[in-house]
């Protein structure tokens, strides 16, 4: 009998064993397809080589659509590398050490003369982001005579700003002001600061942080009534060719981060401090300046190229290069990208428009 009880006692476990190997509930085809379904392989990412041209709050969207994980989003594995200035950047992109980066249209004109295919497929900013400040001996315009303004990288948007704002105060560079090239922004702040020149151009937040320190502006080029492209994304007509659909990817990526930093400023000041090394409490109000300013007020929901601001940045190139006069804006742009966005609905749809 003793036998006996043991035997039954196994079958009645190995019962309950093989009953509790399926989920109650699921036939072994279900779990079949369950167990099938866990270990099939996630599509795989599209790798994407970007930069972006200068470490300035213009370049924020790319920073954010990295930071907060809306490129895989969209599909993309982006490598995002910073470079000292547009020149370089746009080098990268012919070079095709890179495939797209966000950068001025400045850079894209001087290309586009030279005979190379960079195009613009969205603008972020359509006014100038720049600030003329002045060291404290500088009350008007006119003391600027016969003095020195430090500028970016030469060909770079900086240089082309420096010259138009400089003849927005009624003066003539190279013959009333002598501009100064510097490669990076640090070099040229240094400078300024060390009594080298009387005035630097600069971006958003170096502006707030040199008038903290009682230097004066001595123009704020966004108040000017002068469209300008500043900012965009920049690729080259063959890769468009040839990658459209990661150009539409990444362009979505792009555009929901604007959407996400108008209606989120506390991130987007986490993420402008996280690139630019700023601290969140010590740099509160130059932040909170650089996102009312460039974010809140200036950046563009739906970035569309300027043609009026591209035109413009050619006719100053063509002082420079007189063979820029033969292209125009449409030469250096692809609005196909934003037409497409467009007419899916995706603009609109961000925006609940």
């Amino acid at each position: 009998m003793s036998k006996l009880r043991n035997d039954l006692l196994s079958i009645v476990l190995t019962t309950l064993l093989c009953a509790c190997s399926t989920p109650i509930g699921t036939s072994n085809s279900e779990q079949a397809t369950q167990e099938k379904a866990a270990t099939e392989t996630v599509p795989a990412l599209i790798p994407v080589r970007a930069c972006y041209s200068s470490k300035s709050s213009t370049q924020a969207a790319i920073w954010y659509a990295l930071d907060r994980g809306l490129f895989e989003k969209y599909g993309l594995k982006v490598d995002l590398v910073s470079l000292g200035g547009g020149a370089k950047a746009a080098a990268a992109l012919i070079a095709k050490d890179v495939d797209i980066c966000t950068m001025a249209a400045s850079s894209v004109v001087s290309a586009v003369v030279a005979g190379e295919d960079l195009v613009m497929t969205a603008g972020f900013y359509d006014k100038y982001p720049y600030f003329l400040i002045v060291s404290t001996d500088i009350s008007k315009p006119q003391d600027l005579k016969h003095k020195k303004v430090a500028f970016g990288p030469i060909g770079s948007s900086q240089e082309s700003a420096t010259r138009v704002g400089v003849r927005a105060l009624g003066l003539e560079p190279d013959k009333d002001v002598e501009l100064v090239a510097f490669t990076e922004e640090s070099e040229r702040v240094a400078a300024f600061e060390a009594g080298q020149v009387s005035g630097v151009i600069v971006f958003p937040p170096m502006n707030f942080r040199l008038t903290e320190k009682g230097y004066k502006v001595l123009l704020d080029m966004s108040t000017l009534d002068l469209v300008y492209q500043g900012a965009g994304v920049v690729t080259r007509r063959s890769f468009i060719q040839q990658n459209r659909d990661v150009v539409l990817r990444f362009n979505k990526a792009i555009i929901e981060a604007i959407e996400l930093m108008k209606r989120d400023p506390q991130s987007t000041k986490e993420v402008i401090a996280k690139f630019l090394g700023f601290d969140l409490t010590k740099d509160q109000k130059v932040l909170d300046e650089t996102y009312s300013l460039l974010i809140s007020k200036n950046l563009l929901e739906k970035p569309y190229p300027s043609s009026v601001g591209i035109q413009n940045v050619i006719d100053e190139s063509a002082l420079q290069n007189p063979q820029a006069v033969n292209y125009k804006a449409g030469d250096m742009v692809d609005i196909s990208i934003m037409d497409e966005l467009e007419a899916s609905g995706f603009l609109n749809s961000l925006y609940n428009k």
